[in-house]
C-alpha cells in the first residue's frame, strides 16, 4: 500500500462546509487545484479556512513539505465551483485539493506575472511529487484508474467537462516546468505500476518456477485485482479445491 508519510490530519471542524456534514455518495476521482495565493503554505491555509464564515473546502493542502487533510476523503466538500453551462458540481463525485504556491509572483487575469521558475524548480517539484504520492494514495484507496477520462482532471478541465467554475488551474503553472495534466495523470500511473510491482509476491522459488509458470499460462493460477500471486501465503480449503477443479477442467 502506498503510504504518505508526511500526512498531517487537522479537521477543519469550524468550516461552514465541516457543518454540512453530506458525505460523497461515490468517489469517481480527483480535482487538482492551485491557490492562487503565493507564499502561503499548507499548515497556514488549514489553519485559515477552519473557521465560520468560511464557505470553501478541499480535503486536502499541498506543499513542498506536507499535506494536511482537512476532512474525510469521503466528505463532500466545496472547492469546484458552479458549473453555469450544466448545472453540475465536482463537489458531488471528485475529491479536490489545493497545491500551494511559493512566494515571489503576483496574479494579473488569472495568470502568472514575474514567477520565477528556476528559482522555484525544487519547490515545485517537491510540491508536484508530494501532489502524485496523494494522488496514487487516493486512487489505491478507492479504486481508481488514473488514466480513465474524467477521473483525475484539473479546474480547467473540470470546467470544460461541465463539473466545475471557469477557473485557469493547474494549468497556468505547470507549464512553466514543462508539465501538464497529462504528464501528471501518467506519473501517478506509473508510480502505482512501481508500487504493485514492489508489493506482489510474483517471485516463484527456484524449485517451483516451471510449475508456476505452467500453471499460469494455463490459467490454473490468478492472481488478485492487483495481479497478485501470492506465492507464499497460505491457502484455504477453497483455493484447493478452485485449483481442483481448474485442472480437471484443463483435463477435460
Amino acid at each position: 500500500m502506498i503510504k504518505l508519510n508526511n500526512l498531517v490530519v487537522e479537521m477543519q471542524t469550524q468550516n461552514e462546509c465541516w457543518k454540512d456534514g453530506r458525505m460523497l455518495p461515490s468517489v469517481e476521482g480527483i480535482l487538482v487545484h492551485a491557490t492562487a495565493t503565493p507564499g502561503v503554505n499548507a499548515r497556514t491555509f488549514s489553519k485559515r479556512w477552519n473557521r465560520p464564515g468560511i464557505e470553501k473546502a478541499v480535503h486536502a493542502f499541498i506543499d513542498d513539505i506536507e499535506i494536511i487533510q482537512n476532512y474525510p476523503w469521503d466528505k463532500r466538500t466545496w472547492h469546484s465551483g458552479y458549473n453555469p453551462n450544466t448545472g453540475k458540481r465536482a463537489n458531488d463525485t471528485h475529491i479536490g485539493f489545493e497545491i500551494c504556491e511559493p512566494p515571489g509572483h503576483t496574479y494579473n487575469g488569472g495568470q502568472m506575472v514575474n514567477y520565477n521558475p528556476i528559482k522555484y524548480a525544487s519547490y515545485f517539484n517537491m510540491a508536484y511529487n508530494n501532489a502524485i504520492n496523494f494522488c496514487a494514495y487516493i486512487c489505491q484507496m478507492f479504486n481508481l484508474d488514473p488514466l480513465k477520462p474524467g477521473v483525475i482532471i484539473d479546474h480547467t478541465e473540470g470546467y470544460k467537462l461541465g463539473v466545475a467554475s471557469n477557473h485557469s488551474d493547474v494549468m497556468h503553472w505547470f507549464p512553466y516546468h514543462g508539465k501538464n495534466m497529462d504528464i501528471f495523470r501518467k506519473d501517478v500511473a506509473d508510480l502505482l505500476e512501481k508500487e504493485k510491482k514492489e508489493t506482489n509476491d510474483n517471485t516463484p522459488d527456484n524449485y517451483a518456477k516451471e510449475a508456476i509458470d505452467w500453471a499460469v499460462a494455463n490459467n490454473v493460477l490468478k492472481g488478485d485485482l492487483s495481479g497478485n500471486y501470492m506465492l507464499h501465503s497460505n491457502i484455504t480449503r477453497q483455493d484447493a479445491i478452485v485449483f481442483m477443479k481448474r485442472v480437471y477442467d484443463l483435463m477435460k
